[in-house]
Parts: C-alpha cells; structure tokens; sequence
C-alpha cells in the first residue's frame, strides 16, 4: 500500500511539474507578432536591364506559435535621360506595387508551365510552409522548387529568408523596410521577454555610384549606419569629398564647429525619441537638430509598431 502511494505522489509530483513548467510559460519565441526578413537584390529582364529588387519574408506568431507565411518582393524599372550635350543618365524607382499587389496584373501565368499567377504559387509556398517548416523545401539545381504543390517558380531566397524570420523571432527581433526610389529603408526592434523595445536602429541602403551612369544597377556595398561619418552628408558644405578615414577626424571636427550632425547621428536621434514616447501610437515632431527627411523613417516606424501590436 505504501509503495502504490508512493508511486501516486510521484506521479501527482511529475503532473504538477509539467503544469508549473507550461504555467511558467517558457516561450519557444520571444513575443507574438509579425517577424519579417528580407534582402536587397537585383532583377534582370528580358532584355537584360539591371534594377533593385527587395524580397521579404514574414512569419507571423500567435499564442507562441508559427500561424502564418508572408511572401513579397517589390521590383523595380529603369529610366533614361539626356542632356543637351548628349549625355545620358539612368534613375531606377521602386514600382508602385509589390507582385502581390499586382495579382494577375504581373503576368506570370502565361508562361507558368502550371498556369498559376505568381502570387497563386506564393500562396502554395506559404501553405506549404505553414504546414511543413521551411527546412523541408528542396530546390531544384535550377533553382526551383521540388515537389511543392502548385509552385514550380524559382526560390529566390524565400527558403532561407523564412528560416531568419524564424530566428527573428526567437530573438525577438522585429524588421521594417519601406522602398522608395531606388533606396530601402529599414529599421529592426529588439524586445525584451516582456515585449518592451529595448533597441531600435534605423538604416538606408542606396544605390552604388555607378548605377547613374553604366544603366546597370548595383547596390552600395555598405549601408548608411555601417558607413558613419564616411557617409559625408554635410562634406560638400566642409570641403572634404569625399571623407574616409584619413580626413574623418577632421571632418568631426567640422561638424562640431558648425553644430551640425551627420545622418548616422540624426536618426539615432529619432530612435531615442521613439523609444522615449513610446512605439504604438508614436507621432513625429520634428527635433530641431535633425534635418533629414524623415518620410521614410516614420514609415518603417510605424511598420514596427503594427509588427509588434
């Protein structure tokens, strides 16, 4: 008799166990919310014409569980101009609607040998995910996907994009990106385990230097947040074009002397104000030291905000 109330006790101990352990809640993620990642790239049409592109990927969790894929990129066309001396420049701008946006409008149907539109396929990818984990997605050597029902389109990334937005998600870790012209901005939250913004760091990536001019676009090699003071937003002002590290010291020095704040500096700014009033809710008003334009800043702000709400 003593041996089976033992036994019970230990069972009723490991039952309770398990129940404090779920009632500790222990997350699998750090919060509930909408984690998306993405990356910068470029699109070659038909006629071989180079433009920016920007993929995303957002996982979506609730109640500390995987409900949802979010499939997007936003392409991007190519300008012309010349000038009275015959010289000609490139501009690339960001279309107004993503592929999705665009339905049917995209025309991918009729060359899909499955006769599906591309956001029909993305959809089938989503599902597929949702279901089977993105790890479980093969690609073809040719770059598109094996065995995914209703999607034979190439990945473009998409694989490994949801797997960093489940990463962001366990870090807890929210990003928001607004394209505009031919710049991404972008801004990435990192909460606490009790869902508060802890940092907030706001970035732009641009095109490279050469784009305007070769017709062919290319990313700068480095952010605006990465470049820091090499930057050089007030160096045509300081007569240093452009800084690097040689003359960096000086053009600091510049700066100072002038009251003036380099790009780096002027969003951070926005970031501490953010984070001071609070993210749900937050409404700019314009700090006297910063004179960016700060459209696309509110922009990825508020995208943070409807993320993480």
């Amino acid at each position: 008799m003593k041996k089976l109330v033992k036994g019970f006790v230990a069972i009723l101990l490991a039952v309770v166990l398990t129940l404090s352990l779920a009632a500790c809640g222990k997350r699998e993620f750090a919060a509930d919310g909408k984690y998306t990642a993405f990356a910068t790239g470029t699109h070659s049409d038909y006629a071989g014409v180079v433009t920016p592109e920007l993929t995303v990927v957002t996982v979506t969790i609730k109640n500390d569980k995987i409900t949802g894929y979010y499939i997007d990129v936003r392409q991007a066309v190519r300008t012309q101009s010349e000038d009275e001396d015959g010289n000609v420049t490139y501009a690339f701008a960001f279309n107004a609607k993503t592929k999705k946006e665009l339905l049917y409008d995209y025309g991918m149907q009729g060359a899909s040998p499955i006769g599906k539109e591309w956001f029909e396929q993305a959809e089938a990818i989503e599902a597929f995910m949702l279901e089977n984990g993105p790890a479980a997605i093969k690609i073809k050597d040719d770059g598109t996907y094996d065995g995914i029902a209703g999607a034979t389109m190439d990945d473009g990334g998409v694989k490994e994009l949801a797997l960093a937005a489940i990463e962001l998600a366990k870090a807890g870790k929210f990003q928001a990106v607004y394209a505009s012209g031919s710049d991404v901005y972008s801004a990435h939250m990192i909460v606490n385990k009790k869902g508060e913004p802890t940092e907030l760091v706001i970035d732009t990536i641009q095109a490279g230097r050469s784009a305007s001019s070769t017709g062919t676009f290319v990313w700068n090699t480095e952010t605006k947040q990465q470049l820091g003071y090499r930057y050089g937003m007030h160096a045509p002002a300081a007569g240093l074009m452009p800084v690097t590290t040689a003359n960096e010291a000086q053009y600091k020095t510049w700066l100072k002397d002038n009251n003036k704040l380099e790009w780096f500096e002027q969003v951070e700014l926005i970031a501490k104000d953010v984070l001071a009033k609070g993210l749900q809710g937050y409404k700019y008003d314009a700090i006297a030291t910063v004179t960016i334009t700060t459209t696309g800043y509110e922009a990825v702000i508020k995208g943070l905000a409807e993320a993480s709400k």
